[in-house]
């Protein structure tokens, strides 16, 4: 996977602050949750894929400049969906 998924529980921590991704009572959820985004992504986005079915990963940009009109992805309390990032 990667390490690089995270988990959170919004209802109870809506600013995510506490990953739940590693966290044993977690696993069933999470599992299904992966299998859940790898699917959709295969349906809808499979170049995002590679051919061993896991994700492309790319070094993350050092400056905004690095890459010119892309947004980085992050959580902002103005927006009410999370993004894929």
């Amino acid at each position: 996977m990667g390490g690089h998924a995270l988990l959170f529980d919004l209802k109870s921590d809506s600013m995510e602050q506490h990953d739940l991704s590693a966290a044993p009572e977690y696993a069933d959820t999470f599992r299904r949750l992966w299998n859940l985004l790898l699917e959709h992504t295969r349906r809808y986005t499979p170049e995002a894929l590679t051919e061993e079915g896991r994700f492309r990963t790319y070094d993350a940009p050092g400056f905004p400049g690095d890459m010119p009109g892309r947004w980085f992805g992050f959580h902002y309390h103005d927006y009410s969906v999370d993004t894929f990032h």
